[in-house]
């Protein structure tokens, strides 16, 4: 992964030298947008969201302006603030939608609803994933991706589950290695969902399939070994989790660039220590997870998880605490139903 972001920055090099003898407007405008993307990829955000500021300061036009909006709206995300990132994603919308191209209007769509879900507006998310379905029904992968994590947060696991099995059918990727890494991240996040709903059968065969198509992309191979840790812990494999939990956190250092992937890695090894019995662990992970700034629908499952540890090492003044700091966020995720039944029980016991 190093090697691949250093690649991205020397391309960085190189378009800040071009700047200067860029002639004409429309060419700046698109060194703008390769440098907010290479920036993008090379792990450096927040020259992400300048170079797309100052390209759309610098009045790019047509199709760079919505890159620059969608770039930017990625970066602001990636940092956790969502009003700006809705700003530069609603600015994104209009402009596919002026274009008038059904699946860019799909996609733009989306996005927004992935933004609405972060904030706990899960029905509002909801309907505007039925609009980019219905805009472009040809295409449903991005679609059915983001609706069965919305569905996921509300606990409405065998609908999640169907609408990520669904996506399976959307038109695969015109580069084949593309859609391997495709496939297997939809095959990981299946074994995911179906941990989380507690079925380790369906995970461990899941796990496999994606694992298998995914050799070589290490960020997600990083993905998959927390979710082993936790797949070995539902098997009751206790010994085998731990050392899996161990691996797995010493590699998250290659994915150091990646907030998204790490908030995944550590709610993962957070569950896998919470099922053998590793309260301190567990809420160090958690606690770990939150340092990373979540969004506030899935900051509930954290602040649930830090409960549980808590709970777990016998201190349910803090547990108390931690589901209270769940409930608000007021968000009604399924997380914040068990934190509300969790401080029901710590209250009968007093």
């Amino acid at each position: 992964m190093e090697e691949a972001a250093n690649r991205f920055r020397r391309a960085c090099d190189h378009y800040e030298r071009a700047l200067p003898l860029a002639t004409g407007s429309e060419l700046k405008s698109q060194l703008y947008a390769k440098l907010a993307i290479a920036n993008f990829n090379a792990g450096d955000i927040a020259d992400t969201i300048r170079w797309a500021e100052t390209g759309i300061a610098d009045q790019a036009t047509g199709k760079t302006l919505t890159v620059l909006h969608s770039i930017a709206g990625l970066g602001y995300r990636n940092l956790g603030d969502l009003a700006s990132a809705l700003a530069h994603d609603q600015r994104h919308y209009e402009l596919v939608v002026a274009e008038g191209n059904p699946k860019r209007i799909s996609e733009a769509l989306v996005k927004l609803a992935s933004l609405e879900s972060y904030q706990g507006k899960f029905q509002s998310a909801l309907e505007l994933c039925e609009r980019a379905h219905a805009t472009f029904p040809q295409e449903n992968r991005i679609v059915g991706i983001t609706e069965h994590e919305i569905l996921k947060l509300l606990g409405r696991f065998a609908e999640a589950r169907r609408a990520l099995i669904q996506s399976r059918g959307a038109t695969p990727a015109f580069i084949p290695r593309l859609e391997d890494r495709t496939s297997g991240a939809t095959e990981l996040a299946l074994s995911k969902l179906a941990a989380e709903a507690g079925d380790a059968r369906e995970a461990r065969e899941a796990y496999a399939v994606g694992r298998a198509a995914l050799e070589g992309d290490d960020k997600l191979m990083v993905f998959a070994d927390a979710l082993h840790a936790w797949i070995l812990a539902l098997e009751g494999a206790g010994a085998e989790s731990a050392d899996q939990i161990v691996y797995a956190e010493g590699r998250s250092a290659n994915v150091a660039g990646s907030a998204s992937t790490l908030r995944d890695i550590f709610t993962m090894l957070t569950w896998a220590a919470l099922i053998i019995g590793d309260y301190r662990n567990a809420r160090r992970y958690a606690e770990r997870y939150l340092e990373l700034r979540p969004y506030p629908a899935y900051a509930t499952i954290a602040y649930y998880q830090v409960g549980e540890a808590y709970l777990g090492l016998g201190d349910t003044a803090q547990a108390a605490d931690a589901y209270e700091r769940v409930i608000a966020l007021n968000c009604a995720t399924y997380a914040s139903g068990q934190a509300i039944a969790r401080l029901e029980q710590i209250r009968q016991t007093e």
